[in-house]
């Protein structure tokens, strides 16, 4: 029998605009489940020093020093070998890697380090795209949406998609979008694969031993526009998507990826995992989180003075 146990979140910080907007949408994760937080900076050794970047990692979040586990770190880059170095030292379950700003700050919402943050470390990555709206962020989740792909063969997202969504109490929505018939499929009598009516079946056998019953939305065409279209009729606020992509997209930056014009989060799971379902525990943090009465000129100002002095720019 699997033991329950908290959500072990990695937050990887550059102090970006959307690493601050992305802060309620964590401190929402602690309100609904237990969490264990750990933050994250990789600093550059030649435009600061170790104290001054621990410092600034210190004082980013400061609500989640309420939480019951919360820890902070500033590591020596390249930021994948700190995500490694803290991966040895303590267990993570997801990784929070938000995009960038507007400004050239380190991408780590990027989509090269996704992908290599996807096929190193098989951990599922939490990231949103610039289009993801503020009210998806802090509000609690009340629906979660998973994309399946039958043509792509993975399915390794919808479980961590299950449990999140039974262990919040959110409605489940599977959306699945069909190819076009072909007309020569139509004339070998071939296209039951893409009949709505066994497109919904075969979404619902994936479920068939879930604890919470699921609706299944279709569409006609599987490109963004039709996702986003699903997600916006489902009032989705995150969606799950497995990790694989196109090699030609994989280096050419935020964008190119099939969540990233979202307007909620998305969670990514890689296609081959060897990692069970999350088994979540429910439960808070031991203090609520609440939005810091500042105004938005001030987190901007913040920011910029962290990225003079920590040399980022």
């Amino acid at each position: 029998m699997s033991t329950q146990h908290p959500l072990d979140i990695l937050f990887l910080t550059n102090f970006s605009d959307s690493c601050f907007r992305a802060v309620p949408a964590i401190a929402q994760m602690a309100d609904a489940l237990k969490v264990r937080l750990s933050i994250l900076h990789a600093y550059d050794p030649a435009h600061t020093t170790q104290s001054a970047a621990q410092a600034h990692v210190d004082s980013f979040f400061p609500e989640a020093d309420s939480y019951a586990t919360c820890r902070r770190f500033a590591i020596r880059r390249p930021l994948l070998d700190a995500v490694r170095r803290h991966l040895d030292s303590w267990p993570v379950s997801l990784i929070v890697a938000p995009a960038s700003g507007s400004l050239r700050l380190p991408r780590l919402g990027e989509r090269s380090l996704r992908s290599r943050l996807l096929s190193e470390y098989g951990l599922p990555v939490w990231t949103m795209g610039r289009r993801t709206q503020a009210a998806k962020l802090g509000q609690r989740v009340e629906n979660v949406a998973c994309w399946v792909d039958f043509r792509s063969g993975a399915t390794s997202h919808l479980p961590f998609a299950i449990d999140y969504a039974h262990k919040v109490n959110a409605k489940l929505h599977l959306l699945r979008g069909l190819p076009d018939v072909e007309e020569s499929a139509v004339l070998l009598g071939n296209h039951g694969a893409v009949e709505p009516r066994r497109a919904t079946r075969e979404l619902l056998q994936l479920c068939s031993k879930s604890p919470i019953a699921p609706e299944v939305h279709i569409a006609s065409g599987e490109g963004r526009r039709e996702l986003n279209g699903m997600l916006r009729k489902c009032n989705a606020d995150v969606v799950f998507l497995h990790g694989e992509e196109p090699w030609l997209t994989r280096w050419f930056g935020l964008g190119a990826g099939l969540g990233d014009s979202a307007f909620c989060p998305a969670v990514y799971v890689k296609r081959e995992t060897d990692l069970p379902s999350w088994n979540l525990e429910t439960g808070h943090a031991q203090a609520r989180w609440e939005k810091p009465n500042v105004t938005e000129q001030a987190i901007v100002a913040t920011r910029q003075r962290w990225v003079a002095e920590l040399g980022l720019q």
